[in-house]
């Protein structure tokens, strides 16, 4: 007869609720510092995101958390700017090809433009058709 624990059967699936628990064991066992977050008021705690290569080798550092500051103020001026300095980074930026692009886009508007202005200054001679 198979052996039944408190969990019940030794070969039955293990519940969601089960699984998580291990995982958050293995997690713990695994980390330097504690599972558990310091709660920040709401606030998303970025101390541990990793910024993309372009942030990080930006000359101005991370604010530093000053005297008497609470963390939830450290961590909304923090937020600010992580988020600003992210905004620079995730701007669309024009390629080379889109470039050229660009600029034969202008140059044929250019042309257009002179060929429009050319054809105005010279006037057409009168029609001597008769107009219905």
């Amino acid at each position: 007869a198979p052996s039944t624990g408190a969990a019940g059967p030794a070969h039955a699936p293990k519940s969601k609720k089960a699984r998580r628990r291990e995982r958050a064991k293995e997690a713990e066992a695994n980390l330097d510092r504690p599972a558990k977050r310091q709660n920040l008021g709401g606030a998303f705690d970025i101390s541990q995101a990793a910024l993309p290569k372009e942030v990080s080798a930006d000359a101005t550092p991370l604010p530093k958390q000053r005297p008497l500051e609470t963390v939830a103020e450290y961590s909304r001026r923090l937020q600010q700017a992580v988020k600003s300095k992210l905004q620079v980074v995730q701007k669309k930026a024009n390629t080379d090809h889109q470039k050229e692009r660009q600029k034969e886009r202008a140059r044929a508007l250019k042309d257009k433009r002179r060929a429009k202005a050319s054809k105005v200054s010279t006037p057409a001679a009168p029609s001597t058709a008769p107009k219905f």
